[in-house]
């Protein structure tokens, strides 16, 4: 009894380091909340199967708002400088048809769900995430024993303390909790119309320690402390998820001088930017080899949609970042790592693989199942996800789906941006009662200053163009007219998948209250003003009538969804730390 005691505190010992604190951040968490983290204990390695990994270490590195062509080795003009990551899918497998939502909250919800959007949301808001129903892959993987951690964006839901990293199944997170911040000092606009500047960064259960260093160096000091404090023995999973590429147009000078100054600006600063996280994915993986943790890692890099048109690059896809053409839906995704069987590495595989399918992939390398019964019975849906992993290993050449659903909803009105898309094997229908914005066909250096590749409007109307995504990937030619039969199939296949959406509007406005608590409560940085406890809510309603700034927007950060008024760029530097995008 006294040995089992003294392994027992050894454990404990050695997982207490692997939460690092910031100086400033609240240090105790509030017991009371629902869905609380729990410490990991020792693997129980009898439930995995000899002939499979044998629960490796997950690192899933999502680089925000990369282009398809946002990465060296697929790039047309060799740029942006990646070697780390030109190398690592060099020792891996790329995905080439991976799908995301057209922007980043549903792409982040669906990950973290295994649903496809349809099926947790479609909305890119302070509100939306991933119902407190649905477990989350942190849960699953926690559940297995996994050491649980995350750093970087989340945007999957902060109005309330129950959608916090800490509480969706990680034992530690550093998180900017929105969608956007400036890069050195987290703040960012928020509450009703998006007319208040306040911080965001947030460490576990409440406000992290302020300070100016660049986005990326900052989420990867704490990614480096978690593995520093990590006990090897025990399987860790890291979300590591960068601000990086997202606006603002900011990066250290170091980098930017890498490239060519007479490169448009917008272009220049996102190849810069990409840069820095190749370097840091390079410094995770040489911190791994260091804590001989390596040779059982299994490493995914993706982007949680397609690059931004005014300066990523989605050649020679069509498209880009809210569009639900393929260069915003269809992205860069590759694993690697030495868990991956020697006969597939630097292989292509092809598929109507999606971001929700790391979800059960995850699952089964850690031996877990991943079914979600306890959503059910609450009427959520159950996980969309197909495990990735008899197709990343070899196992299997093929994939057990035909039918993707991208986007859509029980009526127009419903769709988000009024827009819906849909893949019946080698066919694409989007629907789109406005005109589908940001449908350019990009060149091989696009963006550049005489075309940044975001002036395009492409009428599908309710009736939908359908496209041959394998003979035309570039999405040149609507077909429907010369296959009514497959335009028929595919129409009735997503009327049936628009009444499976479980809810609606895209936009949701932020109320008043969450800049009465940010302001009284959080100390002037964005966080929770809601809770299903009744003691938490009761504390932030006593903050609701506190006094809040005049509202303001500054003209140095406006709408990113109004494609309405002109943008007009300039060059950033470590000195200006905003973005000029006006």
């Amino acid at each position: 009894m006294q040995r089992l005691l003294v392994v027992a505190l050894l454990v404990c010992v050695s997982n207490a380091k692997q939460t690092p604190r910031l100086k400033g951040s609240m240090e105790q968490p509030r017991p009371h909340l629902h869905h609380q983290s729990k410490t990991p204990s020792l693997p129980d390695t009898k439930t995995a199967s000899e002939t499979e990994p044998l629960r490796p270490h997950i690192i899933y590195a999502l680089i925000d708002d990369l282009g398809y062509a946002g990465l060296g080795f697929n790039s047309p003009e060799g740029e942006p400088e990646t070697p780390i990551m030109d190398g690592l899918v060099q020792d891996g497998v790329w995905l080439k048809q991976h799908y995301t939502f057209r922007f980043c909250g549903p792409s982040r919800s669906s990950f973290l769900s295994g649903r496809f959007p349809i099926h947790v949301t479609q909305n890119n808001c302070d509100l939306c995430g991933v119902p407190v129903g649905m477990t989350t892959i942190a849960d699953v993987l926690q559940k297995a024993g996994y050491a649980t951690h995350h750093s970087g964006k989340w945007h999957a839901g902060l109005g309330s303390e129950q959608l916090l990293p800490i509480n969706r199944g990680f034992n530690s997170s550093l998180a900017l909790l929105g969608g956007s911040a400036d890069h050195y000092t987290t703040e960012r606009p928020g509450g009703p119309d998006a007319n208040y500047t306040m911080k965001d960064l947030w460490q576990d259960h409440g406000p992290a320690e302020q300070t100016e260093e660049y986005s990326t160096f900052r989420f990867m000091n704490y990614a480096m402390k978690v593995l520093d404090g990590h006990n090897p023995e025990i399987p860790l999973f890291l979300f590591m998820s960068f601000q990086s590429v997202h606006f603002p147009m900011q990066v250290p000078d170091e980098y930017l001088a890498m490239y060519d100054e007479g490169i448009w600006a917008p272009r220049r600063n996102g190849l810069a930017q990409v840069t820095l996280v190749d370097e840091s994915i390079g410094k995770i993986v040489d911190k791994l080899k260091e804590k001989e943790m390596w040779e059982n890692t299994l490493l995914v890099v993706s982007s949680d949609n397609g690059g931004p048109s005014e300066h990523e690059s989605n050649y020679p896809l069509r498209g880009g970042k809210g569009s639900d053409f393929e260069g915003g839906v269809r992205v860069l995704a590759f694993a690697t790592g030495p868990v991956i069987p020697k006969g597939m590495r630097g292989t292509q595989v092809n598929g109507l693989t999606h971001i929700a399918d790391w979800y059960a992939t995850f699952a089964h390398v850690a031996r877990q199942k991943w079914s979600d019964t306890s959503a059910v019975t609450k009427g959520l849906p159950e996980v969309d996800s197909l495990d990735l992993w008899p197709l990343i290993s070899g196992q299997t050449s093929t994939l057990d789906r035909e039918e993707l659903p991208l986007a859509g909803g029980l009526t127009y009105e419903r769709w988000p941006s009024r827009t819906a898309a849909f893949i019946y094997k080698e066919w694409k229908l989007i629907r789109g009662t406005l005109p589908i914005l940001l449908s350019c066909w990009p060149g091989p250096t696009t963006p550049n200053a005489s075309d940044s590749g975001e002036a395009c409007e492409t009428e599908c109307g309710q009736e939908g163009c359908l496209f041959n995504i394998m003979d035309d990937p570039s999405e040149h030619f609507d077909v429907k007219d010369d296959h009514p039969d497959i335009y028929s199939t595919i129409m009735d296949k997503a009327l049936a998948s628009d009444k499976t959406q479980i809810e609606s509007d895209i936009w949701l406005n932020t109320d008043i209250e969450a800049v009465s608590v940010a302001q009284g409560r959080w100390g002037g940085v964005w966080g929770p003003w809601m809770s299903e406890d009744a003691v938490e809510q009761a504390l932030m309603s006593s903050f609701y009538s506190s006094p809040v700034p005049l509202p303001q927007r500054s003209n140095l950060w406006p709408d990113p969804t109004d494609y309405s008024q002109p943008r007009y760029h300039t060059e950033m530097k470590n000195t200006v730390k905003h973005l000029s995008l006006l």
